[in-house]
């Protein structure tokens, strides 16, 4: 079973651009899961990367999640990205979309951030 807890002390920092929230409203969307998963590099390293997918997160998980709420959108997050500052948007081809998490940049705050 997924265990959650909501912080009370330092939330976590998770902005959700305007575009990506148009795109979740479009879909009925108004949870979303950010988490660690491995990708694999080209000449044979790997990572964990932060992850954003619609709805919650998966009951048979077993990682610990924060959760926080950005425009109007449920934020699980995983706690093991909790530490730094992130921004969810959404990268587009033509009419199809996904959901897509960087690094915020603390030398450049967005103004076009919902949240922070």
């Amino acid at each position: 079973m997924t265990a959650m807890r909501s912080r009370t002390q330092d939330p976590p920092r998770v902005e959700l651009r305007p575009e990506a929230l148009q795109w979740l409203r479009r879909r009925g969307v108004d949870q979303v899961t950010i988490r660690a998963e491995l990708r694999n590099g080209c000449c044979g390293g790997s990572a964990l990367l932060p992850v954003a997918r619609e709805g919650a997160p998966d009951a048979r998980s077993t990682a610990q999640f924060s959760e926080v709420e950005a425009g109007g959108v449920r934020v699980h997050l995983q706690e093991e990205l909790s530490a730094a500052p992130l921004v969810i948007d959404v990268d587009r081809l033509w009419r199809l979309g996904r959901l897509r998490v960087d690094p915020a940049d603390a030398s450049d705050p967005s103004p076009h951030s919902t949240t922070s």
